[in-house]
This record gives C-alpha cells, sequence and structure tokens, in this order.
C-alpha cells in the first residue's frame, strides 16, 4: 500500500489560473524561454500592447524561477496599459501582480490587486478567461484567509462563466480548487464530485495534468474517507500519468 507522505501529487493544490502548464514545465524549459522573452522586448519598437503582453508572459515565465514571479513585469506593463488607456493589458497586469502577492504570502495586496483586475475587466465587459484568472485567485485568498465558504461561493459562480464560455482548462482548475476547498472542510462527498468533475472535463479536453490532479486528489479524499483500496488505485493511475508525461 502507498503511504499518502509518498503517493500525494499535488494534495489540496489550489492553482493559479493560466499557471496549469507552467507547474510541471521543467526548470531549463522556463529558463530558455525567459531568455527568448527578454530578447524579444530589447526591440524598441515593439507597439506599446504588444510589449504589455510580452511582460505578462515574462513575468508567468519566472513564477517558479529566481526572479519570484517577476513582479517587476507586471508592473511596468501596468504602467504601460494605464499610459495608453489599454483596459485588457491593466486587468492582466492587475491580476498577475495579486498571483505575484499570492504566491509570496501577502494575502492583503493580493486581494487589493486582484479586486482591482475585476473591476477593469466588468468596466469593458470582459467575461473571458481573463475574468476567471481573477475570480479564480480569488476564492484562493479566501481559502487561505480560512473565509472558505466564501471561497466556494467564489468557484461556483467562476465555474459557471467557464462551463457557459467553454474554456475547458479554466474549468479544470476551477473544480480542483473547489474540490480542495470542500476537502479542506472535510465535506468528502461534494469533494469527490468536484474532482470527478476535474476528471471528466481532462479526459473530454485532453488535458493531461488536469487528469493527474483529479486521480492524485481523488486518491487522498478516498485515503480521508478509510477507502484504501480505492485510494490506492487512484494514486498509481495519477502517478501512471505524472511519469509518462514526465511530470515527476
Amino acid at each position: 500500500m502507498l503511504s499518502p507522505s509518498k503517493s500525494r501529487l499535488v494534495r489540496n493544490s489550489f492553482l493559479i489560473l493560466g499557471l496549469l502548464t507552467l507547474v510541471f514545465r521543467p526548470a531549463f524549459g522556463q529558463l530558455s524561454k525567459i531568455d527568448s522573452l527578454k530578447k524579444v522586448l530589447e526591440n524598441q519598437d515593439l507597439p506599446d500592447t504588444s510589449r504589455v503582453f510580452l511582460l505578462i508572459e515574462l513575468c508567468e515565465a519566472s513564477t517558479f524561477t529566481d526572479e519570484q514571479g517577476g513582479r517587476v513585469y507586471a508592473e511596468e506593463a501596468l504602467e504601460i496599459s494605464r499610459r495608453v488607456q489599454f483596459a485588457k493589458g491593466e486587468g492582466l497586469a492587475n491580476n498577475s501582480i495579486g498571483a505575484y502577492y499570492l504566491q509570496v504570502g501577502n494575502l492583503e495586496k493580493a486581494l487589493f490587486f486582484v479586486l482591482e483586475a475585476e473591476k477593469v475587466y466588468k468596466k469593458v465587459g470582459d467575461f473571458s478567461s481573463n475574468l476567471l484568472a481573477v475570480y479564480n485567485n480569488l476564492g484562493i485568498i479566501y481559502n487561505r484567509t480560512g473565509e472558505t465558504q466564501k471561497a466556494i461561493a467564489v468557484y461556483k459562480s467562476a465555474i459557471k462563466l467557464a462551463e457557459k464560455e467553454g474554456i475547458a482548462q479554466s474549468q479544470a482548475i476551477l473544480y480542483n480548487n473547489l474540490g480542495s476547498a470542500y476537502d479542506n472542510l472535510k465535506y468528502y462527498d461534494s469533494a469527490l464530485w468536484a474532482f470527478e468533475k476535474v476528471e471528466e472535463v481532462s479526459l473530454k479536453a485532453g488535458i493531461q495534468v488536469g487528469l493527474m490532479m483529479a486521480k492524485s486528489n481523488l486518491g487522498s479524499v478516498y485515503f480521508s474517507l478509510g477507502q484504501l483500496v480505492k485510494s490506492e488505485n487512484e494514486y498509481l493511475s495519477g502517478l501512471k500519468i505524472a511519469e509518462e508525461g514526465q511530470y515527476t
């Protein structure tokens, strides 16, 4: 029987929306991407909007490096966006700065910037994956401040929007975080339902990382319920996906 300490791949992990593909990317690949993005930014003739998008991408690519999320890139993107009145860039930059503060544990600042991003998107009527990213991060903040019921309400609302827009990756991450919130409250039946939804969405959309997360978290919930055979089966399935996808 696998021990939970050795087999949990992403136990109760609350994922920041937009980072699903970054979480398990090899470090050398990330560093190569960062260098490439910095090279492009050296072009002084880049349009302001293009520079903003590159800075946001550079911020996200820096998440698991020594630059600690690349806050400075997002701050520059925010400055440019405000100067040229680029609302989408302003929303992206605010949310990226909020995600940085969330990553380093400054929840007060994280909440401020995430709510600023929400204001921008609502003002311009952007209800796409951009707003979903805001709501996901908002849910994570509420979880970490102990306002779990508030987080659950945010996740449920965001899931409805993600399903309406047909954004599979957002659905997978939101259902994962919803399941983790239920699990923290020991609402195990609800947690199982949410993680099964992660599995369902990921299978349909071919999201292997999402499928791996679902299997691992299902194994964790079954372990909490004392259903050890089911727990081990789910863990082993998740481990197989992780090894095949080189996520270990």
